[in-house]
């Protein structure tokens, strides 16, 4: 499924149809979910999705894939990591955002396949996030 490591090319896809997706489904049915946690009183935790990296790597602004057909997939994912983070800062007092993909760095070992995470990757995933997340306690 995926090529020899030195085979690595730039995502393609029609990034049209993901930017319409990313504004017109995935940002508003985002902030509708916020707004009913913060209807409730609640703090949304949004954490973005990391890739296997023997599949999807970043250099220098652009996304690079080890095969043609993760190319839109990748893409898809990046723009759903960032509209994320840009939904989350707009409702600030009611989100918090931690971007798992930038901040642990995982290795191939951490998944079985594309995103599902053996349990090594479940495990630093786990400990990660609950670093992340002492501020639950403080707040009860």
């Amino acid at each position: 499924a995926f090529s020899n490591p030195g085979d690595w090319q730039i995502a393609k896809a029609d990034e049209q149809k993901i930017a319409n997706y990313i504004e017109n489904i995935f940002k508003p049915a985002l902030r509708q979910l916020l707004k009913i946690h913060a209807d409730r009183g609640e703090i949304a935790i949004l954490v973005t999705q990391p890739a296997n990296p023997i599949a999807v790597r970043f250099e220098n602004g652009l996304v690079l894939t080890s095969s043609p057909a993760t190319g839109e997939w990748a893409l898809a994912l990046t723009a759903i990591n960032v509209a994320m983070n840009d939904v989350c800062r707009e409702e600030a007092d009611h989100c918090v955002f931690i971007h798992l993909a930038n901040e642990l760095h995982l290795d191939q070992t951490d998944f079985y396949d594309l995103v599902h995470y053996t349990p090594k990757g479940a495990r630093r995933i786990g400990l990660f996030l609950a670093g992340h997340l002492g501020f639950i306690r403080r707040a009860r």
